[in-house]
């Protein structure tokens, strides 16, 4: 548990120094340096997540817990990707990439929680397909506005 405070801790002032970097100061090495330090991220947290297996007595509420922490994990490393795609390079594009990763990310935990609620399935996978839905309709909606108040050339 302390490895994994360790870890977020680390993983947060990393992310405050990076956040106040422009695209246009980020270079290859600092891109790179990004791009490992998201890979490390998700090799410890995806470590922490198999230490979730469950005992006899928990059944198969540990291993589903498990499966919601790796797919947390998973989600995070791809919308991490995606932000740090999106300061190296910024363009509507990419921050469109960044609302679809957070969307899909989000929707991967829900159908995960979802498996967990044996006896309401059904509806909750029903809420979190609809919730995904939605993300992907807003993210397609932002793009689209921000290409129409690009500047004509």
């Amino acid at each position: 548990m302390t490895k994994l405070r360790i870890n977020a801790i680390a993983m947060a002032i990393g992310l405050a120094f990076s956040a106040g970097a422009t695209a246009q100061d980020m270079s290859k090495a600092e891109y790179k340096s990004g791009k490992d330090g998201i890979a490390a991220e998700y090799k410890s947290t995806k470590a922490a997540c198999a230490l979730m297996s469950g005992s006899g007595r928990d059944g198969s509420r540990g291993k589903v817990q498990r499966q919601i922490c790796e797919a947390e994990a998973k989600g995070k490393r791809e919308v991490a990707k995606a932000e740090l795609d999106a300061r190296y390079s910024p363009s509507n594009q990419n921050r469109h990439a960044v609302n679809i990763a957070k969307a899909k990310a989000d929707s991967s935990v829900a159908m995960e929680r979802c498996h967990q609620a044996n006896h309401v399935k059904q509806p909750c996978m029903e809420e979190a397909k609809a919730a995904e839905t939605r993300a992907m309709a807003d993210a397609e909606a932002a793009l689209k506005s921000a290409d129409a108040r690009k500047p004509a050339q």
